[in-house]
């Protein structure tokens, strides 16, 4: 199995377990574009913030390993596919 799959099987189960509790979601009127989420996410080794915002460097952080060094982790996915992201959005960079 390769990485992205393992992340989209994680984030899979972390979405069919009901772990993923929306926080924040802020979305453009005039566009309905979603401008910032925070959402908390339990992962299997602790709780996760997820964030993300549209600024000058836009893109998702998550609080776990994997997202603090810049990669894409599932609970972004997760995050992502509750909010209807596409699941190709920007990871910022550590």
């Amino acid at each position: 199995m390769t990485a992205p799959d393992a992340v989209r099987r994680k984030a899979l189960a972390v979405l069919r377990e009901g772990r993923v509790t929306l926080l924040v979601v802020r979305s453009d009127p005039d566009t309905l574009a979603v401008t910032k989420v925070v959402a908390r996410v339990q992962g299997s080794r602790g709780t996760y913030v997820v964030d993300y915002r549209v600024t000058a460097d836009s893109g998702w952080d998550c609080t776990c390993s994997r997202g603090m060094a810049g990669q894409r982790c599932g609970h972004i996915l997760a995050a992502q596919l509750v909010t209807g992201h596409s699941d190709t959005a920007a990871v910022r960079a550590a």
